[in-house]
């Protein structure tokens, strides 16, 4: 796997998916709901089952981006402990540190405030139940409910996260917690040999996994998969071409099979704590750890949220497995989607807050009521507006934010590091 490239378009899918399921999350529970949950009367539909649901498990997806960063993140500093050049390890993983968080949160920032100033001029049509904008009589309160958030957004361990105006940032404390473990597995683990290495990753995923800590068991499956990938230049010069028919290739090719078919399985298990028609053998491998936190449907505190990330992890193995699975990936749209991912995260909700219930009461209005066909012809219409204006807004956001925030941290580091 020396071209990464298609991570870009995983990334990109992943955040396509969370934002369009965004737009009717709470308002469309079918799509949300597995085959035969509870009341089954109402949900019996083909999209509710494996594959098709893949299209509509936003929450599945943000274990994606914690699988795929647990990669990315760890690659280059996994070549550089191949290659034997551990000075330039230990400079690259404490320049990676340094530069993350800023990496991460400027662009929270950023959102944050032009989320508040919005909510100053009055322009959301629909806020969250917790914000109250009459509760927010002038300037300085919006500075001190703003001021409250960021700090909110920055605190990796008292989760769950204060939605606020932007409940999609939840995931930046878990993309960012999960980011220092994997920097602290690389250092830590530095002068293992490659057999103790894994297997202490092994071991690590194992307890993870039996205390339900479902991100960073993502960040360290992606890690683990990561090193894995990543041969020793001396394997690279010895390495030969295999036949293509040879038993050893057939093996691969069914574990290959054999993962993503169990990936899309757990991918696909209900948003419910509920588990649905199929997927009740489940329960028998969940830890007593697991029931302990209690019943919650949000994924942030989700007891049986783990198997989507397991699930997630085996995907994104076959995907490295397989180098025509990840054709698709490769496409033009979808390494666009991945390049402004991280803007069309941060900008989508303040998007449809503003234009979601305008768009569609204008909709029903047009289309002379809000019953029966009219009321999906009303999302579809919405979407119609919103997801452009979503994608432009994104590339700006990028341009203007995101990338403007990647050269701010490394001014700051060679600020910072100037004297030496």
């Amino acid at each position: 796997m020396d071209d990464t490239r298609w991570l870009d378009g995983v990334r990109g899918a992943a955040a396509a998916i969370v934002c369009v399921n965004h737009l009717y999350m709470g308002a469309v529970p079918a799509p949300h709901r597995g085959y035969g949950s509870y009341p089954p009367e109402e949900n019996n539909y083909w999209f509710q089952l494996p594959p098709f649901r893949i299209a509509f498990e936003a929450h599945a997806c943000v274990a994606i981006f914690m699988v795929v960063s647990g990669i990315s993140i760890s690659w280059k500093a996994l070549h550089l402990r191949s290659e034997g050049r551990k000075t330039e390890l230990l400079s690259n993983v404490s320049s990676s540190m340094l530069r993350r968080g800023i990496r991460l949160y400027l662009p929270v920032v950023a959102i944050s405030v032009i989320s508040q100033v919005v909510l100053y001029l009055d322009w959301y049509k629909w806020q969250p139940a917790k914000v109250q904008r009459d509760k927010l009589p002038n300037v300085w309160s919006h500075v001190i409910f703003c001021a409250r958030y960021i700090l909110s957004a920055i605190d990796v361990f008292g989760l769950p996260f204060d939605d606020g105006l932007n409940p999609q940032l939840w995931t930046i404390p878990l993309e960012y917690r999960g980011s220092l473990a994997v920097y602290t597995y690389i250092i830590a683990l530095q002068r293992s040999t490659s057999r103790y290495r894994r297997v202490v990753l092994a071991l690590i995923l194992f307890w993870l996994y039996y205390r339900n800590y479902w991100d960073l068991a993502g960040f360290t499956a992606g890690l683990l998969m990561a090193d894995i990938s990543v041969r020793p230049t001396s394997d690279l010069q010895t390495v030969e071409q295999k036949p293509r028919c040879t038993p050893t290739r057939r093996s691969s090719s069914a574990v290959t099979a054999m993962l993503l078919v169990t990936g899309i399985y757990l991918f696909c298990s209900s948003d419910s704590v509920d588990l649905p028609p199929g997927y009740g053998l489940l329960a028998w491998f969940e830890p007593s750890t697991w029931k302990s936190q209690g019943d919650h449907a949000d994924p942030q505190i989700n007891p049986r949220f783990m198997w989507k990330t397991i699930g997630a992890a085996s995907l994104v193995f076959a995907l490295i497995r397989s180098p025509s699975l990840q054709i698709p990936f490769r496409s033009r749209f979808l390494q666009y989607l991945g390049r402004i991912s991280y803007g069309i995260y941060c900008v989508h909700q303040l998007v449809y807050r503003c234009l979601r219930e305008r768009v569609r009461w204008w909709a029903f209005d047009l289309l002379g009521n809000e019953y029966g066909v009219n009321d999906w012809l009303s999302w579809i219409i919405t979407a119609t507006v919103c997801w452009p204006i979503i994608l432009k807004l994104g590339e700006w956001f990028t341009t203007f934010i995101d990338k403007p925030s990647q050269s701010i941290a490394k001014r700051m580091e060679a600020f910072m590091t100037r004297h030496e």
